[in-house]
Formats: C-alpha cells, structure tokens, sequence
C-alpha cells in the first residue's frame, strides 16, 4: 500500500513564495520518521507560518496534532516527534523558545487532538 498524506493544519505548495515572520521562506513538509505494528505513524509537519508541529497518524486515518509547552513559534523550529512504539508512547525533541535549547520529551500518545502535551501549559489554538 501507497498512501500520501499530509496533517491538518500543514502547509500547502500554493505556487506562491511565503515567509514566516522572521523572514525564512515556508516550505511545506511532512516527515513521517517511526511506525508501530499497529500502523499509527509518528513525525512532525510545518504550517504556512513555518511552525513545526508533531502529529500521529492512526491507522484509520485521523491525526493528533500537539506541541510543547514552551516550544519556539518561528524560524523552522517547533516540536518534532521521533518514535513511537507498541504502546503509543512517543518521544522527540523541541526547541525550548523561553531558554533558546533543544529538550527531549516523551508521552502517551494524545487519543484526540489536543494541540499542546498533556500537563503543558500552552494553550490550544
């Protein structure tokens, strides 16, 4: 089986050249990187803003998209899903905006959509 995708919320090739606020063009990408035996699929994708979100792909097709609590908002940074293994839990890297590092998380795969990591504090968009 064959199957393209791509999550809600990513960017679009649109023809037309867009940056984000700092001034780096946006290019769309989606970046499946680890899949379970269950065919749920973990990586990361960019919006037209250049952010980068981490998602899981089920394999019936619907997505959990969600970020760190803290993770940057520009430059082609955000969170970046890595692995996911038998028992849904996924771990990846993010770049911390407040204190300009890179962190490493891991969680339970998020059931719904949630857009920040269960316990964070950012809020949903």
């Amino acid at each position: 089986m064959f199957a393209i995708f791509d999550p809600p919320g990513s960017a679009a090739e649109t023809g037309q050249p867009s940056s984000d606020r700092e001034g780096y063009r946006v290019r769309p990408v989606t970046a499946p990187l680890s899949i379970n035996r269950r065919g749920e699929i973990a990586g990361y994708f960019g919006d037209s803003a250049g952010v980068l979100h981490a998602f899981v792909r089920r394999n019936d097709g619907s997505f959990s998209v969600f970020e760190a609590a803290n993770a940057s908002t520009s430059g082609g940074l955000g969170t970046f899903a890595q692995s996911i293994n038998d028992n849904d839990e996924i771990a990846g890297y993010y770049y911390d905006q407040a204190q300009s590092v890179r962190r490493g998380f891991f969680l339970k795969a998020p059931q719904s959509s949630p857009r920040a990591i269960p316990g964070s504090p950012r809020k949903s968009k």
